[in-house]
């Protein structure tokens, strides 16, 4: 029980970080498709 609650916060900042990169990714194709 331990364990998991110590990797819980691991795995929501990985999910953060990856929503993060799919936003700039996101932005990038947005303003290279548009200018």
């Amino acid at each position: 029980m331990k364990g998991s609650l110590m990797r819980l916060p691991f795995l929501l900042q990985n999910v953060l970080v990856q929503e993060l990169v799919l936003i700039e990714i996101k932005t990038y194709i947005y303003l290279s498709v548009h200018t």
